[in-house]
């Protein structure tokens, strides 16, 4: 059996789940190829990755480029000669995609649809809705992140029977690994020229509207004068670091500076302190690191925090628990109800109440240390479950279970619609 493994743009993350899956699929004669849109991206600001790439439709013009109707022409070839019994699909809202599902349609072979969407993620249009769902029923099976992306799917026409979990994952031995290493040696670098690391909170996302940075930084604000005001002896209050970039970052700047934040444009380690000096409110703003720098960030937190109003899933979660963070996770993001044990590896949270962020800040910065690091040993037990041979084994079960129901028919109304749907460039999810 030949997988065709499709996604818009091959990051670190696709990639390591490709070669997982490769690698175990190779045990029983499956042969799986990845094929990316393109080889850049402008929402992501992946470095050169080393290696191999797979095979790719428009190597030469960025994603945002390429006219919507020419990803007919440049798939076409590309699927006849791999000729894959089953192609999984990353989502139905790029035209680049709905152009390959017109042709899996074409050629009559079987394709699996991967989500990550959520009911919930938007105010949902009948009209969109039905619209998606014409598309989504086409899929012989799917691929999801996890139970309510499964709902969602079976919302939308697909037999949940025929859906399975462990879209979303990360290299959980790779991030454990370099904290671990990150730990041991640069505690002892500090302590041989008498440096301190100031604690800290850690949060990592784009900076757009969604992300809900300036109520963190609120929450935040909210901690530190709940802090200052108790003063306990002996507990060092957090400073808090958030790594990205993007468009809100002079406006997260502005309001930084506003709530009485000294702001720093590099990591926490760049500031070391003498022992004993007490933290300053500042937040650290070390922009966006490429892969193999998070580690280290993650290694030094006291908690991770991801406060979205808006999140299919959160990939930093699963990277933070893999490092042994506990986490703080607003209950609007897709891996909550997953991945956190109330009390046992962190704690959710309403993202637009600033007070309960603030008084989770308070309760994590409060406990002793052997008690924040068995939360983030419990996380780190709960998230091996979701690592990447949950990815290779949930592929392989919805291909198995594509190949098994079989190419579906489109009819006359589905070619035109997705016909329409490529011209118009988009279909959000």
């Amino acid at each position: 059996m030949t997988i065709l493994l499709s996604f818009l743009n091959f990051g670190p993350y696709h990639l390591a789940r490709l070669g997982e899956a490769q690698r175990l699929a190779g045990f029983d004669g499956v042969n799986l190829c990845g094929l990316e849109m393109a080889r850049v991206q402008s929402e992501y600001a992946w470095g050169e990755i080393a290696g191999e790439r797979p095979r790719c439709a428009s190597p030469n013009i960025p994603l945002e480029e390429v006219r919507v109707t020419d990803w007919l022409d440049y798939l076409a070839p590309i699927l006849d000669d791999i000729a894959p019994d089953v192609c999984a699909i990353a989502g139905y809202s790029h035209p680049a995609m709905l152009s390959l599902i017109t042709l899996c349609a074409q050629r009559s072979i079987p394709w699996l649809i991967m989500s990550d969407s959520r009911e919930v993620d938007m105010p949902r249009k009948k009209w969109r809705e039905w619209t998606k769902a014409r598309v989504v029923k086409l899929a012989s099976s799917g691929f999801a992140a996890g139970r309510i992306h499964i709902d969602y799917l079976a919302k939308l026409g697909l037999s949940p029977e025929n859906c399975f979990s462990g879209y979303d994952v990360v290299d959980n031995d790779r991030f454990a690994s370099e904290a671990a290493k990150c730990r041991e040696h640069d505690v002892s670098a500090w302590r041989m020229t008498d440096g301190q690391l100031p604690p800290y909170f850690l949060s990592s996302s784009r900076f757009i509207p969604e992300k809900n940075l300036f109520r963190l930084l609120d929450a935040y604000a909210l901690y530190r004068r709940q802090a200052d005001a108790v003063g306990n002896p002996g507990q060092t209050p957090r400073s808090l670091c958030i790594l990205g970039d993007g468009e809100l970052k002079s406006s997260l700047v502005a309001h930084a500076v506003s709530l009485g934040f000294e702001v720093v444009p590099s990591a926490p380690w760049d500031d070391l302190r003498a022992p004993g000096d007490a933290a300053a409110p500042v937040v650290y703003l070390p922009g966006f690191r490429q892969i193999n720098e998070l580690p280290r960030f993650y290694a030094h937190a006291d908690a991770a925090i991801l406060a979205s109003t808006k999140d299919t899933w959160g990939l930093v979660i699963n990277e933070a628990m893999a490092s042994s963070l506990p986490v703080l996770v607003s209950n609007r993001c897709g891996s909550a109800p997953e991945l956190v044990r109330e009390g046992a590896n962190g704690y959710t949270f309403d993202p637009y109440r600033v007070d309960e962020l603030a008084g989770l800040m308070t309760r994590l910065a409060a406990l002793p240390e052997p008690d924040r690091k068995s939360l983030g040993e419990t996380g780190k037990r709960i998230i091996a479950d979701w690592g990447l041979d949950r990815f290779a084994g949930g592929l392989r079960q919805a291909a198995d279970k594509a190949l098994e129901v079989g190419p579906k028919k489109a009819g006359l109304l589905d070619r035109i619609l997705l016909k329409s749907l490529i011209l118009l460039g988009s279909l959000r999810q």
